[in-house]
């Protein structure tokens, strides 16, 4: 044997003596460009019959058997003295670290369950990194008999192809990877499930994994492995199937594992894993005669964009193939001239998932894996340095790639022109979802895009509605139909259904997949339920396999719950890889975690989707079934799709048409029952056309009483009641939004920002403010009750008052600086001296005793307010700079001054110069703080249902203070008016929450009435609060002003929020934008706990308020009727909907 650059390998383990063998030159063999097959499996479009694929599958299932040593038999040749044992392993390692220098070092990476010692060897300096395992079933000795000589090479070979490896590459190599297993020679380790309890605790009590051997005591090891590498075993896991991840239940797998992310860590990425392996004999290369002598593999994951493994996102198929093309070259370019490798592609069928193998385990953390498989395992299969050559060959052929860089130029697809020895399987399906809810479908007949299989054309299955369903009325045979659109299907597969029986013998549907055969010759896997009944309690859901005709059991699992006819059931049954897997619930109830059986199944993964029966007279409905394959969930029903669906605006003529509905499908006792309900509606329809809807909503009212004593009388159905309900509160909610009038708030606007005007906390007008408001929740019927609290010196807050003494005596608005001076309650009356920009030299002589007037320049205002009193002046108004309409608070630094100092808009300063003439200008400036003042907050009570015992609250809320020199009239004289026509519109209805209505006093200084009122409030009222509805400026006539922001404190969506969101979508507004700001009551609420939200116009984005915001422009005249009615309606019928 030689190598491509005349470097020895040393082969030949006889009796700790290495033979060298002599060097000759080779004939290099390139990969043809054409493919050996006649397509690339990946382009292979034509379809197998679903037999023929069972038995291909059965074929193969018998190769892995053999790989997996099911028949275990001792050759004559078989000598324990011809392969490296156990002991013998660590003193050669140790001499190859001696001779080598130290380059190659020998650890100890941990103790396998019995107290061996697992090592490492680790040669190069290279940055890329590859590690290679052997025997990790301890029946399988080549490996370690190929591996050995390798390292022994690469440690005492001084050659330049061998440096160059070396220097390029980082070799870590795990030689009798099991060495307990390999002791017995038996592919498992040796651990009893005792000694594995022992080792988790936390798994105490479990059902042993499915890769544990009872019989032998121990793990297969290479099902142990779990992509998270970080993954601790949990007993909701096991036992687990062959399609799952490991557990990491062995000592070996935590200490390669471990050894790999080590690498990791220290390089970035493990560029490659081998792990070398051996399979069952006497398999032949496709279409010859040809034993197959090595058989490589990528990683068997399923198909290579398998969405079960989405979210590994480093996995990378083609790079793998890369390296088992490397090695397929080392072993074909090292042939001998008369010699035939035998070389082939392993067993790679499309549905192969084997996640818990190790070389799976890393690949989809980024590392190209090999597998290299030799055929016969020991002890049957002697020693054979032939079959050892060939896995050298092929190590040599990924290092020879990855240390001169040609690996990055292998074309991975060229992997599939490796000749193959096992029979073709289809493509799995690509990723589909497919969902029929039967609602588009002709009642009264079979569904045209879903045919029969096994029975020819029925009339059996029938389209049916109230609720829309497909039912499947059993006669003679195994009956199924199947959905054309989902049609041949290959390979992982989710089924749903909702289902219910009836006239049930004792087992309840079918709903399966991998549907094929003829009448008599059925094939197919399907779940069913078992009822209990006079001769059986059974009470289970079943994985059940049909095959040739014949049914099988695979697996039971009793229910949680008991099974009833004529009740809806959820289903969901799963095909991924060779796990099958199902779960049953009641519709309505959440839908398990876990599923209830767990198993496995090998030969069928073709076929078609659907439903099927054998049980004759026996009756099942489906209102909905999902398929999804190539890895994708099947879609489900949604939670309400049993649910009936009432016009989206409903009317009282369509409540008369469902009474009469019910009435013919016999929901009614007696037919007086369903004319006093029809007589009632007709009253209800005469005020709906006359555009009443208070007395629609009292006449439903009473509607929802005379129902709910049909149904305590049992007059009607539970059925026919709930629908009925449900369509009455829908016409209720839809008339309370349409009693909603704009109109009547403008009034309410209008007499708290006009005829009251300035409601500045703790005046008379705040006052008068909260009468108006106690009086008209009082006209509504409501009990009231005025809370007063007191504003503490620490709410204490100025009465700023600049007068123009004149016969109109106009008032100027301003801010005083807080730092600065007060006045007397008389104030000071003074002509106002023009002092230009307050630096040196502004202030004239006669601003001694007067006011002086500035615009605002580059002086601090403490400078200039410090010029002003040494000036002699009595006050200082300062003029701002900007066009803002707000009048602005000078600030002083926190520094004292002894004269008071104001602030006016651009404007009011502009016209006050102007106003200065020769008699002089003469006004009064009051600057006052105002203590021991008192607020108020009015709270309105609607009272819920009397039979409901400690109901959730619904606090709707709004502020009716305003700022000083603002009316207000959308801050918030619009929020005010807003709750009171609420109140209005929802006086007559009844609620199943209490309903709280509170206009708070003292906002404008810090939320000071809110924060009162939920100090108050007792723990248990806090803990029956359901959320907050606050109105802060919801009439904003501002152009920009088009975003409806639900400002929540944190910005996430709540109770507040999904209610609005749900009224949006009901009355298509669009304009709703969740937002996150306080800075209004509903941040009280927030801190105590309560969902709560402020709902407002904004400007969209920012959240920007109207440039009228807090100042005397704040008028009526900026005031939109459209925006109060759109804001109206659908807090209106968000507050229905949390009400009722």
């Amino acid at each position: 044997m030689s190598t491509s650059g005349g470097y020895e390998m040393k082969k030949g383990w006889q009796k700790n003596t290495w033979i060298k063998m002599t060097p000759f030159v080779f004939l290099l063999l390139m990969v043809p460009t054409n493919h050996l097959n006649a397509q690339d499996e990946n382009e292979r479009e034509e379809t197998v019959d679903p037999v023929e694929a069972i038995e291909a599958m059965e074929e193969i299932n018998e190769m892995e058997e053999e790989d997996e040593g099911a028949a275990m038999t001792i050759d004559d040749d078989y000598d324990p003295s011809d392969w490296i044992r156990y002991d013998d392993l660590l003193p050669e390692l140790e001499r190859m670290e001696e001779e080598s220098d130290g380059e190659l070092e020998v650890d100890v990476l941990g103790q396998s369950q019995q107290n061996r010692d697992i090592y490492s060897a680790r040669i190069g300096s290279g940055d890329q990194v590859v590690l290679i395992t052997s025997e990790i079933h301890g029946n399988e000795h080549f490996g370690t008999e190929a591996l050995v000589p390798l390292l022994d090479t690469l440690a005492t070979d001084d050659s330049e192809d061998v440096q160059q490896i070396l220097d390029e590459i980082t070799v870590v190599a795990v030689p009798k990877f099991n060495p307990d297993g390999a002791e017995l020679v038996q592919r498992q380790n040796d651990i009893t499930w005792d000694e594995v309890e022992e080792n988790h605790p936390q798994i105490e009590g479990a059902e042993p994994a499915w890769n544990f051997n009872e019989n032998l005591p121990g793990f297969d090891i290479n099902r142990d492995f779990n992509a998270d590498l970080d993954y601790e075993p949990q007993m909701v896991d096991l036992p687990g199937t062959t399609a799952h991840f490991g557990f990491f239940l062995t000592n070996e797998s935590q200490i390669l594992t471990d050894l790999y992310e080590d690498l990791k860590e220290e390089f970035g990425e493990v560029d490659s894993y081998v792990d070398l392996h051996q399979m069952g004999a006497d398999n032949q290369i496709e279409g010859t005669d040809q034993d197959v002598t090595i058989a490589l593999d990528y990683p068997a994951l399923g198909p290579d964009e398998n969405p079960r493994y989405d979210e590994y996102t480093e996995w990378d198929q083609d790079k793998s193939r890369r390296y088992a093309l490397a090695a397929a070259n080392g072993v074909n370019e090292r042939a001998e001239n008369d010699i035939e490798p035998g070389l082939a592609r392993y067993v790679h069928h499309s549905t192969r998932d084997l996640p818990g193998q190790a070389r799976h385990a890393f690949a989809l953390n980024g590392t190209g894996t090999v597998l290299f498989e030799m055929p016969g395992q020991q002890p049957e299969t002697p020693y054979d340095q032939e079959t050892i050559d060939l896995i050298e060959d092929g190590l040599w052929g990924i290092l020879d790639h990855m240390a001169d860089g040609s690996i990055y130029d292998l074309d991975g697809d060229d992997f599939y022109d490796l000749p193959k020895y096992w029979p073709d399987t289809p493509d799995v399906s690509d990723p589909e979802q497919y969902a029929t809810d039967f609602t588009d479908y002709e009642v009264g007949e079979a569904p045209n895009d879903w045919s029969p299989i096994w029975q020819g054309e029925e009339d059996q299955f029938t389209i049916l509605d109230e609720p829309n369903r497909l039912q499947h009325m059993t006669e003679s045979g195994v009956r199924g139909l199947t959905p054309d659109e989902v049609g041949d299907i290959y390979g992982d597969t989710q089924i749903f259904g909702l289902v219910r029986g009836e006239d049930i013998h004792e087992t309840m549907f079918e709903l399966g997949f991998h549907m094929s055969g003829s009448p008599d010759s059925e094939n197919g896997i399907y779940a069913d339920a078992q009822m209990p009944d006079a001769e059986s309690d059974e009470n289970s859901v079943r994985i059940m396999q049909r095959s040739e005709g014949s049914t099988e059991t695979l697996d039971t699992a009793e229910l949680p719950f008991t099974l009833e006819e004529d009740e809806w059931y959820r289903v969901v049954l799963q095909r991924q890889a060779e796990a099958l897997q199902v779960k049953m619930w009641p519709d309505g109830e959440e839908e398990p975690d876990d599923w209830q059986i767990t198993t496995t199944e090998s030969t069928m993964f073709g076929g078609q989707a659907g439903i099927s029966h054998s049980t004759p007279g026996m009756i099942n409905d489906y209102a909905f079934i999902g398929v999804g394959v190539g890895g994708e969930e099947a879609p489900h029903a949604p939670d309400d799709h049993l649910e009936p669906e009432p016009p989206e605006d409903i009317t009282a003529n369509d409540l008369i048409e469902m009474i009469e509905q019910y009435d013919e499908a016999g929901e009614f006792s007696s037919d007086e029952a369903a004319r006093a309900l029809t007589a009632h509606m007709r009253s209800v329809s005469h005020y709906e056309d006359q555009g009443e809807a208070e007395k629609v909503i009292q006449h439903m009212e009473g509607f929802h009483d005379l129902l709910d004593q049909q149904f305590n009388d049992e007059l009607v159905s539970e059925n026919a009641y709930t629908t009925l309900q449900d369509a009455a509160d829908q016409l209720i909610a839809q008339s309370g939004v349409l009693a909603f009038d704009a109109e009547n708030s403008l009034e309410h606007i209008e007499h708290l920002s006009e005829n009251i005007g300035v409601r500045y906390a703790g005046t008379d007008e705040e006052k008068e403010a909260a009468d108006y408001i106690k009086n008209e929740f009082v006209n509504l019927g409501y009990p009231v009750e005025l809370q007063e609290f007191d504003i503490d010196e620490e709410d204490e807050q100025r009465l700023d008052q600049l007068t123009i003494v004149s016969e109109d005596n106009e008032e100027v608005p301003l801010r005083s600086s807080l730092g600065s001076a007060e006045t007397d309650e008389e104030g000071i009356n003074a002509d106002v001296v023009d002092a230009a920009y307050g630096e040196e030299g502004d202030f004239p002589d006669e601003v001694e005793g007067n006011i002086a007037l500035i615009q605002r320049g580059e002086s601090s205002f403490l400078d200039a307010a410090t010029r002003a009193s040494e000036a002699g002046a009595a006050g200082l108004i300062i003029t701002d700079d900007t066009d803002d309409l707000r009048a602005f608070r000078p600030g002083l630094s926190d520094e004292t001054v002894d004269i008071p100092v104001v602030g006016v808009t651009q404007d009011d300063g502009e016209m006050l110069r102007s106003e200065i003439t020769e008699d002089g200008l003469t006004v009064n400036l009051n600057v006052q703080t105002m203590t021991d003042e008192i607020s108020q907050n009015v709270i309105a009570v609607k009272e819920p249902e009397e039979d409901i015992e400690d109901p959730e609250i619904v606090y709707v809320t709004a502020h009716y203070d305003s700022v000083a020199f603002s009316p207000g009239a959308n801050d918030n004289a619009s929020g005010t008016a807003h709750i009171l026509e609420l109140a209005r519109t929802m006086q007559d209805m009844s609620v199943d929450k209490e309903i709280r209505f509170i206009a708070f006093g003292y906002e404008e200084g810090g939320l000071n009435g809110s924060r009162y009122y939920l100090d108050e409030l007792s723990q248990e009222e806090i803990n029956q609060s359901a959320a907050n509805f606050n109105f802060d400026m919801v009439g904003a006539d501002w152009e920009k002003a088009t975003s409806l922001n639900v400002n929540v404190v944190d910005g996430e969506p709540n109770t507040v929020w999904e209610y609005a969101d749900a009224a949006a979508d009901r009355l298509d507004n669009d304009a709703l934008t969740l937002f996150e700001r306080g800075a209004s009551d509903h941040e009280s609420f927030h801190d105590a706990g309560i969902d709560a939200a402020n709902i407002s116009w904004r400007e969209p984005g920012t959240g920007e308020l109207e440039p009228t915001y807090h100042t005397p422009y704040d008028t009526m005249e900026y005031i939109s009727e459209e925006r109060i009615q759109t804001h109206g309606e659908l807090v209106s019928s968000a507050i229905l909907d949390i009400a009722r």
